[in-house]
């Protein structure tokens, strides 16, 4: 079964954050949890629900772009040799080393 990735990149500039850690987060998916069937894509040898899970966010910087970028990577490997440690730059580099496909959605927000 091809595994799928799910990446969600906010390119902020760097501006302090004097309003606190900016965040994100889900009532569905949690850091190294194991994601609900209603998450994982259908289709592909997948059966799951296809549903997006909720984000929130708090303490966006001040002076950002609200874009968001969201991608989705179609994988030959079920899992990446990467960890905690691993910089953005190495999961880059195995992503497009592994990658069969992907697509990229934007969006932007000109809200608060």
């Amino acid at each position: 079964m091809k595994r799928f990735v799910v990446l969600c990149a906010l390119w902020l500039p760097a501006v302090a954050l004097a309003a606190g850690e900016f965040m994100r987060q889900s009532t569905e998916v949690s850091p190294g949890r194991l994601m609900a069937e209603q998450q994982v894509y259908k289709g592909f040898g997948c059966n799951g629900a296809n549903i997006s899970p909720s984000l929130t966010w708090k303490n966006a910087p001040a002076g950002s772009p609200h874009r968001y970028i969201f991608t989705v990577h179609a994988l030959k490997v079920d899992k990446i040799d990467a960890d905690a440690n691993s910089s953005a730059a190495m999961i880059g580099f195995m992503l497009g080393q592994s990658r069969i496909g992907k697509a990229t959605l934007t969006a932007t927000y000109g809200g608060k």
